[in-house]
């Protein structure tokens, strides 16, 4: 890769060749680098042009946008004319973590497609039904757990790097440190308050 040579197995000249290798992965190669369990020359021959995709979870309304998508590329699968998406199913939606990705979103919009009994797919269409309010909720909690979610979605986007996410959430970092604490959000690896907030933020946070 770095000399853009190959040699043939059992070969004793090199040849030059001009190849562009594209690679992807679900892990913080960072992470595994300070960790030991990926090599960090191989990591800086391959890393040239980086492109950080943050997962469907942290998409925020890209969900939304990519399940009607979905659903008008693939809605001539079923008998009935869909129109859309029930509010259950846009709710359950936002609501559920996928851990498939985009993947899973295609996989779940399709099979409502075809399982649908009505015009609108519903979120027990989707396998979703327990992630959408059994309960009548206050005000009060709603807010509380769209905060919870817009923080997750800030951290996740941001690898949580807590002074960048601080910045695109619009607050300050003492707030962010707060907020988390509020919401019991750890930073990756914490197994205490002092880890949730470290030594800066724990004196910041005492002189607020």
């Amino acid at each position: 890769m770095q000399e853009g040579k190959i040699e043939r197995l059992g070969g004793r000249e090199s040849i030059p060749v001009s190849v562009r290798i594209i690679s992807a992965t679900h892990i913080d190669l960072e992470d595994a680098m300070r960790e030991g369990r990926f090599r960090a020359d191989l990591f800086h021959r391959l890393c040239v042009l980086r492109v950080d995709e943050p997962p469907l979870r942290a998409r925020g309304k890209d969900i939304e946008i990519l399940a009607n998508h979905i659903l008008h590329k693939f809605k001539a699968d079923s008998a009935r004319k869909i129109r859309g998406f029930a509010p259950s199913a846009i709710e359950a939606m936002y609501n559920y973590n996928w851990p498939g990705n985009v993947r899973e979103l295609i996989n779940r919009v399709r099979r409502a497609i075809v399982m649908a009994e009505s015009k609108l797919i519903s979120a027990d269409d989707l396998d979703l039904a327990h992630f959408t309010a059994q309960e009548t909720v206050s005000l009060a909690q709603a807010r509380e757990a769209a905060e919870k979610r817009a923080i997750e979605a800030a951290l996740l986007r941001h690898r949580h790097r807590l002074n960048e996410a601080a910045a695109d959430l619009g607050i300050s970092r003492v707030t962010l440190y707060r907020l988390m604490g509020t919401h019991g959000l750890r930073e990756p690896g914490a197994t205490d308050d002092k880890a949730l907030f470290g030594g800066e933020a724990a004196g910041a946070l005492q002189e607020s």
